[in-house]
């Protein structure tokens, strides 16, 4: 007879959903009040949620729900990476959700996002706003009405009245896609770039904004100064001031008084 030894399981370690209030100078209900179910904490508040910190002058805790109402001198910090500021701030354990109002700034990395109204998805590593943004990565400034940034992805997707300034360009569209990592800018549907002595329309452009080089696809014009290239794609630098053409391609000198079809 062999004797069988028990293989042991490792437990797997249950998640703390839990939302830690670590510090209050005061902490006091109010029984008869319209937030009877809140504890109610002031003076440098600070609570911890699953390697999160978020810091205020004052809140209420929902400790049955699992969530926090914070005023004043609101900071959120995750990692060494992000961290939100704003004026007033609601934390939800259970969703993972911090959803800030007033004077919002989120930085990440060298990114730096402005707008009165934010909720950022820590499961999705994504914070959105719908009634106005801009985001400022080193010389690139996208301002929107809507917008979301991903902070796993360092991506950027904004809509709506979009402008990009970068030195003297000038980027307009209704939709954007930004590569924070790259500094490349992606429009699509009618767009407009102006910059010293030249313009673009296109409707699927990509623009790398350290380089100044742009790749256009679909039907698009490049006019740099007395010369217009339209192509069905378009490659061009604005350094150098150089431009090539692919399909069904109109070269136009107004200054020599030439045209060019190929």
């Amino acid at each position: 007879m062999t004797a069988m030894t028990p293989v042991k399981r490792k437990r797997a370690k249950v998640k703390d959903d839990k939302v830690y209030l670590e510090h209050a100078d005061e902490l006091r209900y109010d029984l008869f009040g319209p937030t009877r179910d809140a504890q109610i904490a002031k003076g440098r508040v600070h609570f911890i949620h699953q390697g999160a910190h978020l810091w205020c002058d004052s809140a209420y805790y929902y400790e049955a729900s699992n969530s926090v109402k914070a005023f004043g001198h609101v900071r959120f910090k995750q990692g060494d990476t992000l961290s939100l500021n704003c004026d007033v701030g609601t934390y939800d354990g259970a969703e993972e959700l911090m959803v800030a109002s007033k004077n919002v700034v989120l930085k990440h990395r060298k990114q730096t996002l402005y707008t009165d109204s934010l909720t950022y998805d820590r499961l999705y590593k994504t914070a959105y706003f719908v009634e106005g943004g801009k985001l400022v990565d080193g010389k690139d400034n996208l301002v929107s009405d809507w917008g979301e940034y991903n902070t796993g992805t360092r991506q950027a997707v904004f809509y709506y009245d979009v402008k990009l300034y970068n030195g003297n360009r000038l980027v307009t569209t209704d939709t954007l896609y930004y590569d924070t990592s790259k500094s490349i800018a992606h429009v699509v549907g009618p767009s407009k770039v102006t910059s010293k002595g030249s313009t673009i329309d296109t409707d699927d452009g990509y623009f790398n904004t350290k380089t100044d080089q742009a790749q256009m696809y679909g039907r698009s014009t490049v006019v740099d100064e007395q010369k217009t290239i339209t192509g069905d794609s378009l490659f061009y630098d604005d350094k150098s001031g150089e431009s090539e053409g692919f399909g069904n391609v109109v070269f136009v000198d107004k200054e020599n008084k030439n045209q060019l079809n190929c």
